[in-house]
């Protein structure tokens, strides 16, 4: 499945490495650096899932998973840092998983792959016809 896949990080290098490897798994990528252009092209453009980094310059952390999730409950959120103890932070409820950055954005394919797969699922099932019940 190809998504369309925004990243929210204000870090180039490991923006660019992500970037890199999910455009080479066949995604369409369009990275932005601040909160404001996140949500303007939330939006704007046709996002499958969004790989937000909490740790944004200048910007409260968690407001902004706040903010994109208000503005859409259904489309996913994916949490991607390098703090380890965020794994368990109860505040990621509000998110659709979370992965610690890496050199290689395996991982990451992996997570985006697994949540898109687990929505197209949904979608089917909610599409097909109610069989009653004797």
């Amino acid at each position: 499945m190809v998504a369309n896949i925004m990243i929210i990080d204000d870090q180039p290098y490991l923006k660019e490495l992500i970037s890199n490897d999910l455009f080479l798994a066949g995604h369409h990528v369009f990275c932005v650096e601040n909160a404001e252009d996140a949500m303007e092209n939330f939006r704007l453009r046709n996002i499958d899932i969004v790989l937000l980094d909490l740790y944004l310059h200048g910007y409260e952390r968690w407001d902004l998973l706040h903010r994109l999730k208000r503005q859409d409950p259904h489309r996913p959120v994916l949490i991607v840092t390098i703090h380890e103890d965020l794994v368990d932070d109860p505040r990621l409820a509000e998110a659709n998983g979370c992965v610690i950055k890496d050199i290689d954005a395996h991982m990451v394919i992996k997570q985006i792959e697994k949540i898109l797969g687990f929505q197209e699922e949904n979608k089917k099932r909610s599409k097909s016809p109610k069989k009653a019940i004797p």
